[in-house]
């Protein structure tokens, strides 16, 4: 499943660069998409303080996914997508799975101390982790812009939480665990690739291993205890909420593959990005104001630079001679830039 936390982690089907031709289905997958993403975080906050059980929560998310994908699979348009459970792959791709729990897990577990918004900005931080890794690990060339977009973020994520009202150190350290574990995951999916599996089947690997894992790391945790009384707590509205947002996490799994047959990965990237936006805007004004004026420019500087970053990543980008400039210098500009902010923002 996508990331309940976030709309960002979706999973792109084989078939994503097909232009769209029916209009009517398009500008309603896009609806259903961007309206599903943007509120699922929220109902997904109200769920982990409303309901303090973590990993059943997940359970009921992630068995709704297999059922979704298994129901797909179904489907003439997407039959034989799903990878069978074999022994052998799953041996290699039982460590993603624990990396794919703890992105979950972290992200909930983030929610009951931190805002949405703060989700949302901190959370680009994982494309720091991933490029640095990809470049020591994988030997990847990193390009100018994307070095430049890269310091964009970190800076726009220290002006944000240098001033972040609602700042809950426990918050960010399941923030850090969260970047840690999302970009491991991408990481180590990327060294994965004999294996061969589909977009589905990833999604049907992680979520029906992580079920058994998650029920088990409940029983650890002591989720259980009491288990009827734990029922007789909770409140119909508590289901209500639970419900929607499993409901929510099905639009948005369901949504997502039909929009990445539908647009271009270029037109994905937009969406992504005019949704983050959108997202904090209805955050801001529709649930719980949190940003104050430095919070908001560190807010839009890490929007401005994850937009950067995503564009040059689907849309390479020729500087010509430009992209040459000696990087020491580059580096030189940055940390003056950085050592500026930070005797700005902790001098006042």
């Amino acid at each position: 499943m996508a990331d309940k936390a976030s709309s960002d982690l979706v999973i792109p089907v084989p078939h994503a660069d097909s232009p769209a031709t029916n209009w009517p289905k398009l500008v309603c997958t896009i609806a259903v998409y961007c309206a599903s993403g943007m509120t699922l975080t929220i109902v997904n906050k109200l769920a982990i303080e409303n309901f303090n059980y973590p990993n059943l929560l997940l359970v009921m998310q992630n068995s709704v996914t297999v059922a979704l994908v298994l129901f797909l699979n179904l489907i003439p348009q997407f039959r034989g997508q799903v990878n069978p459970l074999k022994g052998d792959i799953v041996k290699k791709w039982i460590y993603a799975v624990f990396l794919f729990m703890a992105m979950l897990l972290s992200s909930l577990m983030s929610l009951r101390y931190v805002t949405v918004v703060t989700l949302t900005v901190i959370r680009n931080a994982t494309a720091l982790v991933v490029a640095a890794a990809d470049a020591a690990v994988l030997g990847v060339r990193i390009s100018f812009l994307t070095i430049v977009s890269l310091m964009g973020i970190l800076l726009g994520s220290i002006v944000y939480g240098s001033t972040d009202i609602n700042f809950h150190a426990l918050g960010y350290f399941y923030l850090f665990l969260n970047v840690v574990a999302t970009s491991s995951y991408q990481i180590y999916v990327k060294k994965l690739t004999e294996l061969r599996l589909t977009a589905f089947g990833m999604v049907y690997y992680n979520n029906v291993l992580s079920i058994p894992l998650f029920l088990l790391l409940g029983l650890i945790m002591g989720e259980y205890a009491g288990l009827e009384r734990i029922l007789d707590d909770i409140e119909s509205i508590d289901w209500i909420t639970i419900g929607v947002s499993t409901a929510l996490g099905f639009c948005l799994s369901l949504s997502a593959f039909m929009l990445n047959l539908l647009v271009t990965a270029t037109s994905l990237m937009v969406i992504n990005n005019l949704n983050k936006i959108a997202f904090i805007v209805l955050s801001e004004f529709a649930y719980q104001a949190t940003l104050t004026a430095n919070s908001a420019a560190g807010t839009a500087i890490v929007l401005i630079s994850g937009a950067l970053y995503s564009y040059v990543k689907v849309v390479p980008i020729d500087l010509g001679a430009f992209e040459h400039i000696r990087y020491k210098t580059l580096l030189v500009a940055f940390f003056a830039l950085f050592t500026g902010l930070v005797y700005y923002f902790f001098d006042e």
